[in-house]
């Protein structure tokens, strides 16, 4: 995704998260001479972006564009190192009809709406953002030695927070949230959730959740939307 304007975020169920965020605070061994400043590693919530667009209109609301779906997943299948600041880190994952097909429907209330979407490549979890060039090929290596994300040889991945626990790990992405996001501040962890809508029963409360978000999104509306203090973590 880029950054400016807004974002319609697909979010894991909450377990699936709790995975991942572990995974997120994860940081190569420190550089000499790295006291330079830099937007790496802000924080942000793991999530699947389904749309950007410049401008939100006053009438918008999620629960008027979001299909009634459930059980919605998607398997992941590698990481992936970009070569961009918001590109940095993925994980890429497989597009199943019903994913595509979600993402269509709300595209199209997007387009009924007159909003342009300017994310094209689709579907991938985004994990680091990351500015230097040299720092992505760092936590590449340090994330491959730490055997965080594991390959069946099948196509599938799984990732495991904690690479020797006993437990399984996760191997799919269940779609649980979407989040509206306002992304006009150039700083990450200024961005904002402005409304939450629920697609699964996990996290339990995920209703009151996207209740009390619609109130801060009128709020927010009447504000300078850069000066939001509900930070992504």
């Amino acid at each position: 995704m880029s950054s400016g304007g807004y974002a319609l975020w697909l979010v894991p169920v909450e377990h699936e998260s709790t995975e991942l965020q572990a995974i997120m605070r994860f940081r190569p061994a420190r550089r000499r001479h790295s006291d330079r400043p830099t937007r790496s590693y802000p924080k942000f919530h793991p999530h699947v972006t389904l749309a950007t667009f410049d401008d939100l209109p006053a009438n918008f609301h999620l629960n008027e564009i979001v299909p009634q779906s459930s059980d919605i997943t998607a398997q992941y299948t590698h990481l992936e190192r970009g070569e961009t600041y918001l590109g940095a880190m993925k994980l890429m994952m497989t597009a199943p009809a019903a994913l595509t097909q979600f993402r269509a429907d709300i595209l199209r209330q997007l387009q009924r709406m007159g909003m342009e979407n300017k994310t094209r490549r689709f579907p991938h979890l985004s994990l680091f953002y990351v500015e230097e060039a040299d720092e992505r090929q760092r936590l590449h290596r340090g994330l491959q030695s730490r055997k965080f994300f594991t390959d069946d040889f099948t196509g599938n991945l799984t990732v495991k927070a904690n690479p020797k626990a006993s437990g399984p790990g996760i191997q799919q992405f269940t779609c649980g949230e979407v989040w509206l996001v306002n992304c006009m501040p150039r700083s990450v962890e200024q961005w904002s959730v402005i409304e939450r809508h629920a697609l699964s029963a996990d996290p339990p409360q995920a209703s009151q959740q996207s209740t009390s978000a619609t109130k801060v999104q009128r709020a927010q509306r009447n504000q300078s939307h850069a000066s939001c203090g509900c930070v992504i973590m």
